[in-house]
Protein backbone atom coordinates (compact mmCIF):
# COMPACT_ATOMS: atom_id res chain seq x y z
CA UNK A 1 0.00 0.00 0.00
CA UNK A 2 1.58 3.22 -0.97
CA UNK A 3 2.12 5.91 2.13
CA UNK A 4 0.44 8.94 1.93
CA UNK A 5 2.11 12.35 1.45
CA UNK A 6 2.19 13.02 4.73
CA UNK A 7 3.74 9.90 6.10
CA UNK A 8 6.32 10.00 3.93
CA UNK A 9 9.50 10.75 6.07
CA UNK A 10 12.23 13.46 4.54
CA UNK A 11 15.51 14.08 5.35
CA UNK A 12 17.07 13.79 9.06
CA UNK A 13 19.27 11.28 7.66
CA UNK A 14 21.89 11.57 10.56
CA UNK A 15 19.30 12.10 13.76
CA UNK A 16 17.68 9.09 12.17
CA UNK A 17 21.16 7.14 12.42
CA UNK A 18 21.87 8.23 16.06
CA UNK A 19 18.36 7.60 17.20
CA UNK A 20 18.16 3.76 15.61
CA UNK A 21 21.82 3.17 17.05
CA UNK A 22 20.01 4.35 20.78
CA UNK A 23 17.31 1.74 19.37
CA UNK A 24 19.63 -1.02 18.92
CA UNK A 25 21.44 -0.38 22.67
CA UNK A 26 18.17 0.08 24.38
CA UNK A 27 17.03 -3.96 22.87
CA UNK A 28 20.29 -4.60 24.30
CA UNK A 29 19.57 -3.70 27.79
CA UNK A 30 21.73 -0.68 27.15
CA UNK A 31 19.31 1.95 28.31
CA UNK A 32 19.64 5.94 26.95
CA UNK A 33 18.18 9.06 27.16
CA UNK A 34 17.74 11.44 24.11
CA UNK A 35 16.98 14.59 24.32
CA UNK A 36 15.88 16.30 20.94
CA UNK A 37 15.80 20.40 20.72
CA UNK A 38 14.70 22.91 18.44
CA UNK A 39 12.49 26.13 17.13
CA UNK A 40 8.95 25.78 16.66
CA UNK A 41 7.96 23.59 13.47
CA UNK A 42 11.68 22.20 13.05
CA UNK A 43 10.30 18.56 12.93
CA UNK A 44 11.12 17.45 16.24
CA UNK A 45 7.25 15.73 16.41
CA UNK A 46 8.29 13.86 13.27
CA UNK A 47 11.17 12.36 13.83
CA UNK A 48 9.99 11.38 17.13
CA UNK A 49 6.38 10.31 15.59
CA UNK A 50 9.25 8.13 12.85
CA UNK A 51 11.32 6.63 15.54
CA UNK A 52 8.49 6.01 17.25
CA UNK A 53 7.14 4.10 13.74
CA UNK A 54 10.25 2.04 13.68
CA UNK A 55 10.38 1.03 17.18
CA UNK A 56 7.07 -0.65 16.97
CA UNK A 57 7.82 -2.37 13.80
CA UNK A 58 10.73 -3.63 15.79
CA UNK A 59 8.51 -4.82 18.65
CA UNK A 60 9.25 -1.94 21.00
CA UNK A 61 6.58 -1.35 23.35
CA UNK A 62 5.62 2.27 22.75
CA UNK A 63 4.18 5.09 25.25
CA UNK A 64 3.54 8.34 24.10
CA UNK A 65 3.16 11.50 26.40
CA UNK A 66 2.86 15.40 25.49
CA UNK A 67 2.99 18.73 27.69
CA UNK A 68 0.40 20.96 26.56
CA UNK A 69 0.02 24.45 27.64
CA UNK A 70 -1.94 27.41 26.52
CA UNK A 71 -3.37 29.07 29.40
CA UNK A 72 -0.64 27.12 31.97
CA UNK A 73 -2.11 23.99 33.56
CA UNK A 74 0.72 23.04 35.84
CA UNK A 75 -0.44 19.40 36.45
CA UNK A 76 2.18 17.59 38.39
CA UNK A 77 3.40 14.55 35.84
CA UNK A 78 1.07 15.50 33.13
CA UNK A 79 2.75 13.68 29.97
CA UNK A 80 3.51 11.04 32.12
CA UNK A 81 -0.07 10.29 32.88
CA UNK A 82 -1.21 10.73 29.54
CA UNK A 83 1.54 8.01 28.44
CA UNK A 84 0.46 5.35 30.79
CA UNK A 85 -3.35 6.09 30.24
CA UNK A 86 -3.21 2.87 28.47
CA UNK A 87 -2.14 0.73 31.27
CA UNK A 88 -5.28 2.23 33.37
CA UNK A 89 -4.68 1.82 37.20
CA UNK A 90 -0.47 0.65 37.65
CA UNK A 91 0.95 3.69 36.97
CA UNK A 92 -1.55 5.94 38.99
CA UNK A 93 -1.96 3.70 41.87
CA UNK A 94 1.80 3.71 42.54
CA UNK A 95 1.96 7.12 42.34
CA UNK A 96 -0.53 7.72 44.97
CA UNK A 97 0.93 5.50 47.13
CA UNK A 98 4.70 6.50 46.91
CA UNK A 99 4.43 8.66 50.02
CA UNK A 100 7.48 10.81 48.65
CA UNK A 101 8.40 12.31 45.50
CA UNK A 102 11.28 10.07 45.30
CA UNK A 103 9.10 7.15 45.56
CA UNK A 104 6.83 8.55 42.31
CA UNK A 105 10.05 8.72 41.13
CA UNK A 106 11.13 4.85 41.64
CA UNK A 107 7.48 3.75 41.05
CA UNK A 108 7.76 4.94 37.67
CA UNK A 109 10.96 3.37 37.23
CA UNK A 110 9.62 0.22 38.52
CA UNK A 111 6.91 0.29 36.07
CA UNK A 112 9.05 0.78 32.95
CA UNK A 113 11.37 -1.99 34.27
CA UNK A 114 8.57 -4.16 34.37
CA UNK A 115 7.36 -3.31 31.33
CA UNK A 116 10.52 -4.02 29.36
CA UNK A 117 10.86 -7.51 31.11
CA UNK A 118 8.68 -8.21 27.70
CA UNK A 119 9.57 -6.52 25.31
CA UNK A 120 11.96 -3.33 25.04
CA UNK A 121 10.21 -0.07 25.78
CA UNK A 122 10.06 3.47 23.96
CA UNK A 123 9.18 6.02 26.14
CA UNK A 124 8.56 9.54 23.85
CA UNK A 125 8.02 12.51 25.85
CA UNK A 126 6.87 15.81 23.84
CA UNK A 127 6.90 19.26 24.34
CA UNK A 128 8.81 19.60 27.49
CA UNK A 129 9.49 23.31 27.31
CA UNK A 130 5.78 23.42 28.44
CA UNK A 131 6.56 20.50 31.31
CA UNK A 132 5.84 20.94 34.95
CA UNK A 133 9.01 21.24 37.04
CA UNK A 134 8.22 17.63 38.54
CA UNK A 135 8.26 16.01 35.05
CA UNK A 136 11.74 17.35 34.47
CA UNK A 137 12.90 16.27 37.96
CA UNK A 138 11.40 12.54 36.70
CA UNK A 139 13.01 12.86 33.48
CA UNK A 140 16.58 13.65 34.72
CA UNK A 141 16.28 10.89 37.38
CA UNK A 142 15.28 8.31 35.14
CA UNK A 143 18.38 9.36 32.74
CA UNK A 144 20.39 8.39 35.76
CA UNK A 145 19.02 5.01 36.23
CA UNK A 146 18.17 3.66 32.50
CA UNK A 147 21.56 2.68 32.00
CA UNK A 148 20.97 -1.17 32.54
CA UNK A 149 17.47 -1.40 31.37
CA UNK A 150 16.01 -1.93 27.65
CA UNK A 151 14.77 1.53 27.75
CA UNK A 152 15.20 4.13 25.69
CA UNK A 153 13.39 7.82 26.72
CA UNK A 154 13.20 10.61 23.86
CA UNK A 155 12.26 14.03 24.87
CA UNK A 156 11.30 16.73 22.70
CA UNK A 157 11.60 20.16 23.61
CA UNK A 158 11.41 23.74 21.85
CA UNK A 159 14.88 25.47 22.26
CA UNK A 160 13.78 28.87 21.13
CA UNK A 161 10.94 29.22 24.26
CA UNK A 162 12.27 32.69 26.40
CA UNK A 163 10.41 32.09 29.43
CA UNK A 164 11.05 27.94 29.77
CA UNK A 165 14.70 28.72 28.52
CA UNK A 166 16.63 28.39 32.13
CA UNK A 167 14.79 25.05 32.60
CA UNK A 168 15.47 23.71 29.24
CA UNK A 169 19.26 24.33 30.08
CA UNK A 170 19.09 22.75 33.53
CA UNK A 171 17.09 19.78 31.76
CA UNK A 172 19.93 19.37 29.19
CA UNK A 173 22.51 19.30 31.82
CA UNK A 174 20.96 16.80 33.94
CA UNK A 175 20.53 14.51 31.08
CA UNK A 176 24.08 15.06 29.81
CA UNK A 177 25.81 14.35 33.35
CA UNK A 178 24.12 10.81 33.01
CA UNK A 179 26.74 9.52 30.86
CA UNK A 180 24.05 7.58 28.93
CA UNK A 181 22.47 10.68 27.14
CA UNK A 182 22.51 12.45 23.93
CA UNK A 183 21.31 16.03 23.11
CA UNK A 184 20.28 16.24 19.49
CA UNK A 185 19.83 19.78 18.18
CA UNK A 186 17.68 20.24 15.07
CA UNK A 187 19.00 22.76 12.99
CA UNK A 188 17.19 23.89 9.55
CA UNK A 189 16.67 21.18 6.81
CA UNK A 190 19.16 22.06 3.82
CA UNK A 191 17.97 23.47 0.45
CA UNK A 192 17.91 19.99 -0.82
CA UNK A 193 16.18 18.42 2.05
CA UNK A 194 13.63 20.82 1.98
CA UNK A 195 12.73 20.87 -2.03
CA UNK A 196 12.59 17.12 -1.18
CA UNK A 197 10.00 18.19 1.13
CA UNK A 198 7.68 20.20 -0.75
CA UNK A 199 7.71 17.82 -3.78
CA UNK A 200 6.56 15.05 -1.86
CA UNK A 201 4.04 16.84 -0.13
CA UNK A 202 2.60 18.20 -3.23
CA UNK A 203 2.71 15.46 -5.04
CA UNK A 204 4.56 16.87 -8.05
CA UNK A 205 7.50 18.68 -9.08
CA UNK A 206 7.17 22.62 -8.05
CA UNK A 207 7.54 25.75 -10.40
CA UNK A 208 11.31 26.56 -9.51
CA UNK A 209 10.25 30.21 -8.16
CA UNK A 210 7.81 28.95 -6.02
CA UNK A 211 10.02 26.55 -4.09
CA UNK A 212 12.89 29.18 -4.15
CA UNK A 213 10.41 31.55 -2.29
CA UNK A 214 9.11 29.06 0.21
CA UNK A 215 12.48 28.15 0.67
CA UNK A 216 13.50 31.40 1.38
CA UNK A 217 10.70 32.38 3.63
CA UNK A 218 10.49 29.11 5.62
CA UNK A 219 14.59 29.34 6.20
CA UNK A 220 14.56 25.78 6.64
CA UNK A 221 11.62 24.89 8.91
CA UNK A 222 9.45 22.30 7.67
CA UNK A 223 6.32 23.21 8.97
CA UNK A 224 6.64 26.96 7.88
CA UNK A 225 7.60 25.67 4.54
CA UNK A 226 4.75 22.98 4.40
CA UNK A 227 2.66 26.03 5.71
CA UNK A 228 3.59 28.34 3.25
CA UNK A 229 3.10 25.96 0.55
CA UNK A 230 -0.64 24.93 1.45
CA UNK A 231 -1.41 28.78 1.19
CA UNK A 232 0.08 28.82 -2.73
CA UNK A 233 -1.71 25.46 -3.10
CA UNK A 234 -5.02 26.84 -1.84
CA UNK A 235 -4.99 30.27 -4.03
CA UNK A 236 -4.72 32.55 -1.78
CA UNK A 237 -2.49 35.71 -4.61
CA UNK A 238 0.89 36.75 -2.96
CA UNK A 239 2.22 34.95 0.10
CA UNK A 240 1.90 36.68 3.44
CA UNK A 241 4.13 38.26 4.94
CA UNK A 242 4.62 36.04 8.65
CA UNK A 243 3.22 32.46 9.85
CA UNK A 244 0.79 34.03 12.09
CA UNK A 245 -1.15 35.60 9.38
CA UNK A 246 -0.71 32.95 6.87
CA UNK A 247 -1.84 30.70 9.73
CA UNK A 248 -4.92 32.86 10.59
CA UNK A 249 -5.69 33.15 6.35
CA UNK A 250 -6.07 29.67 6.54
CA UNK A 251 -8.40 29.51 9.33
CA UNK A 252 -10.02 32.17 7.29
CA UNK A 253 -10.82 29.65 4.27
CA UNK A 254 -13.42 27.59 7.25
CA UNK A 255 -17.21 28.80 7.47
CA UNK A 256 -18.14 30.76 10.17
CA UNK A 257 -19.31 28.34 12.48
CA UNK A 258 -16.02 26.40 12.36
CA UNK A 259 -14.05 29.52 12.93
CA UNK A 260 -16.31 29.80 16.24
CA UNK A 261 -15.46 26.25 17.22
CA UNK A 262 -11.76 26.90 16.96
CA UNK A 263 -11.29 30.20 19.19
CA UNK A 264 -13.46 27.64 21.70
CA UNK A 265 -10.76 24.98 21.25
CA UNK A 266 -7.97 27.17 21.55
CA UNK A 267 -9.40 28.82 24.59
CA UNK A 268 -9.81 25.27 26.06
CA UNK A 269 -5.84 24.92 25.97
CA UNK A 270 -5.95 21.92 25.60
CA UNK A 271 -6.35 18.53 23.47
CA UNK A 272 -10.01 18.77 23.69
CA UNK A 273 -12.13 15.72 23.62
CA UNK A 274 -15.47 15.66 21.22
CA UNK A 275 -17.87 15.40 24.14
CA UNK A 276 -16.09 18.99 25.87
CA UNK A 277 -16.82 20.21 22.54
CA UNK A 278 -20.41 18.85 21.96
CA UNK A 279 -21.34 20.54 25.57
CA UNK A 280 -19.68 23.95 25.01
CA UNK A 281 -21.10 24.93 21.42
CA UNK A 282 -24.35 26.14 20.66
CA UNK A 283 -23.65 24.43 17.26
CA UNK A 284 -25.98 21.14 16.64
CA UNK A 285 -24.56 18.07 16.77
CA UNK A 286 -24.41 17.63 12.37
CA UNK A 287 -23.06 20.98 12.59
CA UNK A 288 -20.45 20.35 14.70
CA UNK A 289 -19.65 17.99 13.22
CA UNK A 290 -18.84 19.35 9.66
CA UNK A 291 -17.19 22.08 11.61
CA UNK A 292 -14.66 19.46 13.02
CA UNK A 293 -14.68 17.87 9.45
CA UNK A 294 -13.60 21.20 8.04
CA UNK A 295 -11.21 21.99 10.53
CA UNK A 296 -9.58 18.54 9.79
CA UNK A 297 -9.58 18.42 5.98
CA UNK A 298 -7.98 21.81 6.05
CA UNK A 299 -4.84 20.82 8.17
CA UNK A 300 -6.08 22.52 11.45
CA UNK A 301 -7.12 20.26 13.84
CA UNK A 302 -6.33 16.42 13.88
CA UNK A 303 -8.26 13.75 14.94
CA UNK A 304 -7.06 11.12 17.63
CA UNK A 305 -9.63 8.64 17.15
CA UNK A 306 -8.00 6.20 20.17
CA UNK A 307 -8.98 8.86 22.58
CA UNK A 308 -12.20 10.56 20.54
CA UNK A 309 -10.13 13.75 20.87
CA UNK A 310 -9.17 16.61 18.28
CA UNK A 311 -5.77 18.65 18.39
CA UNK A 312 -4.43 21.14 17.03
CA UNK A 313 -2.28 20.32 14.26
CA UNK A 314 0.97 22.09 15.34
CA UNK A 315 0.60 24.96 18.65
CA UNK A 316 1.61 27.45 16.31
CA UNK A 317 -1.99 27.43 15.17
CA UNK A 318 -3.99 27.12 18.60
CA UNK A 319 -1.68 30.51 19.43
CA UNK A 320 -2.66 31.86 16.33
CA UNK A 321 -6.34 31.78 16.91
CA UNK A 322 -6.43 32.23 20.24
CA UNK A 323 -4.77 35.85 19.58
CA UNK A 324 -7.67 36.26 17.30
CA UNK A 325 -10.32 36.26 20.48
CA UNK A 326 -11.08 39.66 21.79
CA UNK A 327 -11.18 40.74 25.03
CA UNK A 328 -14.89 40.47 26.81
CA UNK A 329 -15.03 37.06 24.56
CA UNK A 330 -12.31 35.56 25.83
CA UNK A 331 -13.32 35.81 28.89
CA UNK A 332 -16.79 34.36 27.97
CA UNK A 333 -15.46 31.28 26.23
CA UNK A 334 -13.06 30.61 29.64
CA UNK A 335 -16.22 31.43 32.24
CA UNK A 336 -17.96 29.04 29.73
CA UNK A 337 -15.37 26.50 29.92
CA UNK A 338 -14.51 26.43 33.18
CA UNK A 339 -18.48 25.96 33.87
CA UNK A 340 -18.83 23.21 31.76
CA UNK A 341 -15.58 21.30 32.61
CA UNK A 342 -16.72 21.69 36.63
CA UNK A 343 -19.91 20.25 35.72
CA UNK A 344 -19.26 17.44 33.62
CA UNK A 345 -16.03 16.43 36.01
CA UNK A 346 -13.97 16.72 32.74
CA UNK A 347 -11.14 18.79 34.87
CA UNK A 348 -9.26 18.56 37.70
CA UNK A 349 -8.82 22.25 39.81
CA UNK A 350 -5.66 22.52 38.43
CA UNK A 351 -7.17 23.06 35.14
CA UNK A 352 -10.29 24.57 36.36
CA UNK A 353 -8.03 27.75 38.23
CA UNK A 354 -6.23 29.41 35.16
CA UNK A 355 -9.34 29.22 32.81
CA UNK A 356 -11.67 30.82 36.21
CA UNK A 357 -8.69 33.52 36.38
CA UNK A 358 -8.71 33.97 32.36
CA UNK A 359 -12.27 34.67 33.00
CA UNK A 360 -12.36 37.01 35.36
CA UNK A 361 -13.33 35.19 38.20
CA UNK A 362 -11.20 35.54 40.73
CA UNK A 363 -13.40 33.61 43.45
CA UNK A 364 -13.71 30.70 41.50
CA UNK A 365 -9.71 30.93 40.41
CA UNK A 366 -8.65 31.22 44.16
CA UNK A 367 -10.78 28.49 45.65
CA UNK A 368 -9.65 26.07 42.55
CA UNK A 369 -6.00 27.25 42.77
CA UNK A 370 -6.12 26.67 46.62
CA UNK A 371 -7.50 23.22 45.85
CA UNK A 372 -4.65 22.22 43.27
CA UNK A 373 -2.06 23.21 45.42
CA UNK A 374 -2.86 20.95 47.83
CA UNK A 375 -3.85 17.96 45.15
CA UNK A 376 -0.32 19.47 44.05
CA UNK A 377 1.59 18.56 47.43
CA UNK A 378 0.12 15.51 48.10
CA UNK A 379 1.57 13.93 45.22
CA UNK A 380 4.76 15.72 45.74
CA UNK A 381 4.09 18.34 42.74
CA UNK A 382 6.08 20.77 44.73
CA UNK A 383 6.83 23.27 42.20
CA UNK A 384 3.53 23.39 40.73
CA UNK A 385 1.53 23.74 44.15
CA UNK A 386 3.91 26.75 44.57
CA UNK A 387 2.81 28.50 41.40
CA UNK A 388 -0.67 27.68 42.58
CA UNK A 389 -0.07 29.44 45.87
CA UNK A 390 1.40 32.05 44.26
CA UNK A 391 -1.72 32.38 41.90
CA UNK A 392 -3.37 32.55 45.56
CA UNK A 393 -1.78 35.15 47.09
CA UNK A 394 -2.03 37.51 43.91
CA UNK A 395 -5.62 37.02 44.31
CA UNK A 396 -6.30 37.20 47.64
CA UNK A 397 -7.32 40.93 47.33
CA UNK A 398 -9.99 40.44 45.12
CA UNK A 399 -11.93 37.87 46.96
CA UNK A 400 -14.77 38.93 49.21
CA UNK A 401 -13.45 36.25 52.64
CA UNK A 402 -11.01 35.16 51.66
CA UNK A 403 -9.91 33.36 54.48
CA UNK A 404 -13.32 31.28 54.59
CA UNK A 405 -13.04 30.64 51.46
CA UNK A 406 -9.47 29.11 51.59
CA UNK A 407 -9.02 27.78 55.15
CA UNK A 408 -6.39 29.61 56.17
CA UNK A 409 -5.91 33.03 57.04
CA UNK A 410 -3.29 35.32 55.38
CA UNK A 411 0.01 34.74 57.51
CA UNK A 412 -1.16 31.36 57.35
CA UNK A 413 -0.60 31.43 53.33
CA UNK A 414 2.19 33.11 53.47
CA UNK A 415 4.06 30.78 55.94
CA UNK A 416 2.46 27.71 53.46
CA UNK A 417 4.04 29.73 50.00
CA UNK A 418 7.39 30.43 51.82
CA UNK A 419 7.24 26.45 53.04
CA UNK A 420 6.94 25.09 49.11
CA UNK A 421 9.52 28.20 47.80
CA UNK A 422 12.01 27.10 50.08
CA UNK A 423 11.58 23.48 48.75
CA UNK A 424 11.81 24.12 44.95
CA UNK A 425 14.93 26.65 45.85
CA UNK A 426 13.37 29.90 46.02
CA UNK A 427 14.80 31.07 48.92
CA UNK A 428 15.05 34.35 48.75
CA UNK A 429 11.09 33.98 48.25
CA UNK A 430 10.71 32.45 51.09
CA UNK A 431 12.41 35.11 52.86
CA UNK A 432 10.33 37.94 51.55
CA UNK A 433 7.15 35.77 52.52
CA UNK A 434 8.18 34.94 55.84
CA UNK A 435 8.45 38.13 57.05
CA UNK A 436 5.46 39.02 55.41
CA UNK A 437 3.97 36.25 57.77
CA UNK A 438 5.52 37.54 60.84
CA UNK A 439 4.21 41.17 60.16
CA UNK A 440 0.79 39.64 59.71
CA UNK A 441 0.95 37.74 63.00
CA UNK A 442 2.22 40.78 64.80
CA UNK A 443 2.46 40.38 68.63
CA UNK A 444 -0.77 39.26 68.83
CA UNK A 445 0.28 35.20 69.28
CA UNK A 446 3.98 35.60 70.53
CA UNK A 447 4.13 31.45 70.78
CA UNK A 448 3.22 31.58 66.17
CA UNK A 449 5.35 34.62 65.61
CA UNK A 450 8.22 32.69 67.62
CA UNK A 451 7.44 29.51 65.37
CA UNK A 452 7.88 31.62 61.43
CA UNK A 453 10.85 33.41 63.37
CA UNK A 454 12.46 30.10 63.49
CA UNK A 455 11.42 29.23 59.72
CA UNK A 456 12.85 32.76 58.93
CA UNK A 457 16.21 31.64 60.41
CA UNK A 458 16.05 28.42 58.22
CA UNK A 459 15.09 30.48 55.02
CA UNK A 460 18.10 33.34 55.77
CA UNK A 461 20.74 30.63 56.37
CA UNK A 462 19.42 28.88 52.60
CA UNK A 463 20.80 32.14 51.28
CA UNK A 464 23.68 32.37 53.19
CA UNK A 465 22.49 35.54 55.35
CA UNK A 466 24.10 34.16 58.78
CA UNK A 467 23.88 36.59 61.20
CA UNK A 468 20.29 37.57 60.09
CA UNK A 469 19.74 34.04 60.43
CA UNK A 470 20.73 33.76 63.76
CA UNK A 471 19.32 37.12 64.76
CA UNK A 472 15.76 35.05 63.90
CA UNK A 473 16.79 32.44 65.86
CA UNK A 474 17.09 34.43 69.00
CA UNK A 475 14.33 36.63 68.59
CA UNK A 476 12.34 33.03 67.91
CA UNK A 477 13.23 32.53 71.58
CA UNK A 478 12.82 36.31 73.38
CA UNK A 479 9.16 36.11 71.80
CA UNK A 480 8.20 33.13 73.89
CA UNK A 481 7.79 33.36 77.51
CA UNK A 482 10.06 31.06 79.72
CA UNK A 483 6.99 30.28 81.86
CA UNK A 484 4.66 28.63 81.35
CA UNK A 485 6.65 26.04 79.47
CA UNK A 486 5.81 25.47 75.97
CA UNK A 487 6.55 22.72 73.07
CA UNK A 488 7.27 26.46 70.71
CA UNK A 489 10.03 27.53 73.51
CA UNK A 490 11.73 24.35 73.32
CA UNK A 491 11.52 24.28 69.49
CA UNK A 492 12.83 27.93 69.24
CA UNK A 493 15.69 27.35 72.03
CA UNK A 494 16.79 24.12 70.26
CA UNK A 495 16.74 26.00 66.92
CA UNK A 496 19.05 28.68 68.19
CA UNK A 497 20.97 25.94 69.94
CA UNK A 498 21.46 24.69 66.27
CA UNK A 499 22.41 28.02 64.93
CA UNK A 500 24.61 28.86 67.54
CA UNK A 501 26.59 25.48 66.99
CA UNK A 502 26.60 26.13 63.18
CA UNK A 503 28.86 29.37 63.72
CA UNK A 504 31.14 27.14 65.67
CA UNK A 505 30.12 28.67 69.04
CA UNK A 506 29.81 24.96 70.84
CA UNK A 507 30.63 25.78 73.91
CA UNK A 508 27.44 28.65 74.10
CA UNK A 509 25.22 26.24 72.38
CA UNK A 510 25.57 24.16 75.29
CA UNK A 511 23.80 26.20 77.88
CA UNK A 512 21.02 27.40 75.50
CA UNK A 513 17.47 26.06 77.56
Amino acid sequence: MKARASEVFVGRAGELGELERALEAARAGMGETVLVAGEAGIGKTRLASEVARRARGAGFEVFVGRSIDLVGTELPYLPFAEAFRPLGEPWRAARQAAGSQLGVFEATLALLTGRAAAAPVLLVLEDLHWADTSTLDLVVFLTHNLHERPVLLLATCRADEPASAARMRRLAEGVRRSGSALVLELGPLGRDELTALLAVRAGASLPTAVTDTIVARSEGNPFFAEELLAAAGDGGGELPRGLRDLLLQRVARLSHPAQALLRLAAAAGREVRYPLLRAITELAEGELRDSLRQAVEHGILVAEPETGSFRFRHALLAEAVYATILPGEREGLHAWLAGELARGGMAGAAELAPHWAAAGRPAEAFAASVEAARQAEAVFGLAEAHAHLERVLALWPAVPDAAGLAGIDPAGLCAWTAGLASHVGAAPRAVELARRAIELVGSEDPHRAALLQVDLGEYLYEIESDDAALAALERAVELVPAEPPSAERAYALGSLAGGVMVAWRHAESLPIG
